[in-house]
């Protein structure tokens, strides 16, 4: 590992983590993806499928705090709007636990 400091302030790349080489053959290209995975569809998994209700209450209680103390209400209603996207229970119980209007954090 390269312990040489950094006068610059920032990271610094070390050659002993490149990617290893390797041969390859054939045609190689970018395609697009063919799930369709949006931003929303992995937290919509996480909340419906794989946290239980005690880890929904936790989440809930872990962003209202610090949510409910941002004093401008067009960035609580944005990052409302977003929670909505991902699920609307989800929506509901934050914008509720922040006392955002429910009608004012839907996009």
């Amino acid at each position: 590992m390269n312990h040489e400091p950094n006068t610059k302030g920032g990271p610094k790349e070390d050659p002993a983590h490149a990617q290893s080489k390797f041969t390859v053959s054939g045609q190689a290209g970018r395609y697009k993806l063919a799930h369709p995975n949006t931003p929303y569809e992995q937290p919509r998994t996480l909340w419906n499928k794989v946290f239980t209700e005690t880890d929904r209450e936790h989440l809930i209680s872990n962003l209202s705090g610090p949510l409910g103390a941002v004093s401008d209400r067009s960035v609580q209603e944005g990052f409302l709007a977003h929670v909505f996207k991902i699920d609307p229970d989800y929506g509901n119980r934050l914008a509720k636990a922040v006392g955002v209007p429910i009608n004012k954090a839907k996009l």
